[in-house]
């Protein structure tokens, strides 16, 4: 998804026709600092803040071009260094969270998903009691807490007075991404957090929220009181669990990071891999060699390896595991394993599923992939670029990876895609796997 650039000449007019007065010194711009010194903003004049996040501005951009190796991909040289230009320009009349919204969408404009500004930690105090999911471009409600259990599996048209579509064009905008897809899933899980919403003005108040909802071809509303961030993992929903690893925005399946199980009625072995790293007291070598013994000394017809929730960690880590499938002549075939993937699989998760369909036989289903085969990525230690006056931190990449060689494809595209229905929620029902039972495709393109 392209992000959009600012309208030069409407933003140069706003500037024109809004001053700035030196005793409107009273911003949010909490706690500007100047090296380590931290500076009151009773001291510091609005225009002496926003040399300082100019500085910020400068310093970012400076270290942008020494490190990032595709940094003008998707967008010009011209165009990025005007909207920084742009950006220090308007500083004086911004407060800081508009300041860092701004800062965001810039970064965003980049076109790198791991080069990210991560300035709103603190627009994290609330949570809708609401799991949402995105079906053909609308929002439904996928899970709910029992006082809002009419919403199960409706469509949201509306927060507050705010068009759904709106909302979520407007989150897309600071989304760093390299894919549609990679956008959908991170909005549907913004939106769950009003802190944001109302920081952008799309929403009332963060304390509650008015959704409107289809219910047949009756439009209805609810006043949803959302909860404390912090305890989201207490909050007890609905329908417990997932349906069929389909619901699972902001959530991990379980606990570990990788685990299998065996559907003995198909003979079908089932490998969660849902992080790319190792467990502290059980390495991934074991895990490995314990999939596979089971496999070897059990009647074993087909293996299935599901990255729908992976987003990422150590590319390497998966190797010895499809080496192994790579030597399987009882399960390297087309019709005997299977890869699922979907748009949160991301990063790692994603070079894994395009090096298995380059280096096995493995069929892939699902949906496209929220991460790129080809894109950057870090070599050696994160590089962290500090915003000491603004506040928070850029993280940019250091070089260029190549998973699907020659290719140039910003997602992987599965051999067999099926797309999620509402139908499949209501009815608990995971298309990709009854593909692999019964080697016929369901619900296809």
């Amino acid at each position: 998804m392209i992000k959009r650039p600012i309208n030069a000449i409407l933003l140069a007019s706003v500037i024109l026709m809004t001053g700035c007065s030196d005793t409107e010194a009273t911003t949010k711009a909490t706690d500007p600092q100047i090296g380590n010194e931290v500076v009151s903003t009773v001291d510091v004049q609005q225009n002496e803040i926003a040399a300082l996040w100019a500085k910020d501005i400068d310093h970012l951009y400076k270290e942008l071009k020494s490190t990032h190796k595709g940094l003008y991909d998707h967008v010009s040289e011209t165009t990025l260094t005007a909207e920084f230009e742009l950006l220090k320009n308007r500083a004086d009349n911004l407060s800081l969270v508009e300041f860092k919204f701004e800062l965001m969408r810039i970064v965003a404009m980049i076109g790198d998903s791991h080069t990210i500004y991560s300035g709103l930690q603190d627009l994290t105090e609330t949570v809708l009691p609401l799991k949402f999911v995105t079906i053909e471009g609308s929002i439904y409600c996928v899970n709910a807490t029992k006082e809002y259990e009419d919403l199960l599996f409706k469509e949201i048209v509306k927060f507050d007075d705010t068009p759904t579509d709106a909302v979520i064009y407007e989150l897309e905008q600071l989304i760093p991404s390299e894919n549609e897809y990679w956008d959908e899933y991170i909005a549907t899980t913004w939106i769950r957090i009003p802190d944001i919403s109302e920081a952008l003005g799309l929403i009332d108040t963060k304390e509650q929220v008015t959704l409107t909802y289809l219910d047949g071809s009756d439009l209805k509303s609810v006043d949803v009181i959302t909860e404390d961030f912090e305890q989201k993992s207490k909050i007890e929903y609905v329908i417990d669990g997932y349906v069929n690893n389909l619901v699972g925005t902001m959530d991990k399946i379980d606990k570990k990071n990788y685990s299998f199980e065996y559907d003995d009625e198909n003979k079908i072995v089932i490998v969660h891999y849902d992080e790319c790293w190792p467990e502290p007291d059980y390495t991934f070598d074991q895990f490995t060699e314990e999939v596979w013994s089971f496999i070897d000394n059990n009647d074993v017809d087909k293996l299935v390896i599901d990255l729908r929730y992976n987003t990422g960690g150590d590319s390497g880590l998966f190797d010895p595991f499809r080496k192994k499938l790579a030597k399987s002549k009882k399960l390297n075939q087309p019709d005997k394993s299977y890869v699922l993937i979907g748009n949160r699989t991301f990063s790692s998760g994603t070079d894994n599923a395009a090096v298995l369909r380059r280096l096995t036989n493995s069929t892939l289903i699902g949906e496209p992939t929220g991460g790129t085969p080809n894109g950057y990525g870090n070599s050696g230690p994160k590089v962290i670029i500090e915003l000491p006056n603004v506040g928070g931190e850029v993280q940019c990449t250091n070089k260029y990876f190549e998973f699907d060689p020659g290719t140039g494809l910003q997602t992987v595209i599965p051999d067999v895609i099926i797309e999620k229905a509402i139908e499949d929620y209501v009815n608990s029902r995971d298309k990709c796997m009854e593909y692999v039972i019964d080697d016929l495709v369901v619900g296809t393109l």
